[in-house]
């Protein structure tokens, strides 16, 4: 049985969440205000915590802080629930270490379908951290949720053309031209996505096999691919070059 933390203080956005969650089975607690929260998570360390972030005393920022000062709560999911949606709360939120934002109002079918979805990934993330081949990451047909700015959204990788670094966050190009931005190191984004098809080309892109109409020879030794919906041609470094000649040499 999963145990969920509602932490707002719009009594009837949580026991509207509440009655959503308990009509799958799942254990539901529910706090006014942060200090409880706090306090709650402590307690009864549930699966995941969705919380406000405009609230009196603590707010939201306040309460995932004070959660990552414990090791009992630090790796807690945390999902914020909120009717701000602007970029910049976003960023601030993400900064801090949450998970995922859900942004109000928001529909039961959408929400369990936002909680499912992490949870399922935070159980395959678990289980890829221990990964040796490729045969245990995430499939190519696997769906990751991904947040606009604006909206999460649900990609199935083998939608994914190109991810690129973009200061201290990713940013993921798909094939329908939007592009999320996430705090998350291509370096982490190599462990769980399944090599077969994603490549790294230099020190701050990976791309889609599937969406490279030509490799072709660059110079000094190194390649250039074209990629379907990239003006530019792509460039590989050279130590990513003898990489992907190793890897994909025919014959």
């Amino acid at each position: 049985m999963n145990k969920f933390l509602i932490i707002d203080d719009d009594e009837n956005i949580r026991d509207n969440i509440r009655e959503i969650f308990e009509l799958t089975g799942a254990k539901v607690y529910t706090a006014p205000n942060g200090r409880e929260g706090i306090i709650l998570a402590a307690e009864v360390k549930p699966d995941l915590i969705l919380c406000d972030i405009a609230m009196p005393g603590l707010n939201g920022y306040e309460v995932k802080q004070s959660l990552a000062q414990s090791k009992e709560t630090l790796a807690i999911p945390f999902i914020y629930l909120t009717a701000q949606a602007d970029s910049e709360s976003m960023r601030k939120g993400m900064n801090l270490g949450a998970d995922d934002y859900i942004i109000k109002p928001v529909r039961a079918k959408e929400l369990l379908d936002i909680v499912r979805n992490r949870l399922t990934r935070i159980g395959e993330l678990k289980h890829i951290s221990a990964a040796k081949n490729d045969d245990e990451k995430l499939s190519f047909d696997d769906k990751i949720s991904l947040n606009t700015g604006k909206e999460l959204i649900f990609v199935e990788l083998k939608n994914i053309v190109a991810i690129i670094v973009s200061g201290d966050y990713t940013k993921v190009i798909t094939s329908d031209s939007k592009k999320p931005i996430l705090k998350k190191t291509l370096k982490e984004w190599e462990q769980v996505l399944p090599g077969k098809y994603f490549i790294r080309v230099h020190r701050k892109m990976i791309i889609n096999l599937n969406y490279v109409e030509k490799i072709e020879p660059w110079f000094n030794g190194s390649l250039a691919a074209k990629v379907k919906g990239f003006p530019e041609i792509v460039k590989f470094s050279k130590r990513y070059s003898q990489v992907f000649k190793k890897k994909y040499k025919k014959g």
